[in-house]
C-alpha cells in the first residue's frame, strides 16, 4: 500500500508534496525518503529516496523560504503520482 497516494487531485497533492519537501529542506534534511508497507515481510521498505539540496543559509527567511519551495517543486513533479 503506497502511503504517499493521493486521495485528492494531481496539482493538490504537488502543492501539499511541495510544502513538505521544503520544510525538509529548510531544516537542512539530506534526503527525502519514502516507505511502503510490505505485508510478506511485515515491515516498511523504502522504496524512494531522494537528495534534497542545501538550505539557502543567508538572507531573510521570506528568501530562504521562496528558496526551499523553488527547489522543492521539480522534485513534487518528478515523484507526482
Amino acid at each position: 500500500m503506497n502511503l504517499y497516494k493521493p486521495t485528492y487531485d494531481k496539482v493538490s497533492w504537488v502543492n501539499d508534496m511541495t510544502e513538505n519537501i521544503a520544510n525538509r529542506i529548510l531544516m537542512g534534511e539530506k534526503y527525502l525518503s519514502m516507505h511502503e508497507y510490505d505485508e510478506a515481510n511485515d515491515m516498511m521498505v523504502e522504496y524512494l529516496r531522494i537528495p534534497l539540496p542545501s538550505p539557502q543559509r543567508t538572507g531573510t527567511l521570506y528568501q530562504q523560504i521562496t528558496y526551499a519551495r523553488l527547489k522543492a517543486r521539480p522534485i513534487a513533479e518528478s515523484i507526482a503520482p
